[in-house]
């Protein structure tokens, strides 16, 4: 997974606010249709079978089942006029 520098720093403050200082990336347990399976990003503390990484600075948790889904993903920021928020995206899946 590659964390673009304008993610890095929305996820570094939203750590500095909460407290919490690993972004967990997990299965949603939905498929996103032809793009292949679904993924939630959240900041919480690491799990059993989680595999950690530092990614862009950041401490990053993989569900066991997310590891092999997410190598070829980017973790970007949209700001538009509905707000700021994380997307990810895949050059050879849609936008998940």
């Amino acid at each position: 997974m590659v964390i673009t520098d304008e993610a890095g720093a929305f996820i570094r403050a939203e750590m500095d606010k909460t407290g919490i200082s690993t972004l967990r990336v997990l299965s949603s347990g939905r498929s996103c249709s032809c793009c292949g399976p679904g993924f939630i990003v959240k900041l919480g503390p690491a799990e059993t079978n989680d595999r950690l990484c530092t990614v862009n600075g950041l401490e990053v948790a993989y569900e066991p089942h997310a590891v092999s889904f997410v190598e070829s993903v980017t973790l970007d920021l949209l700001d538009n006029e509905r707000g700021r928020r994380l997307v990810m995206r895949s050059e050879d899946r849609c936008a998940l």
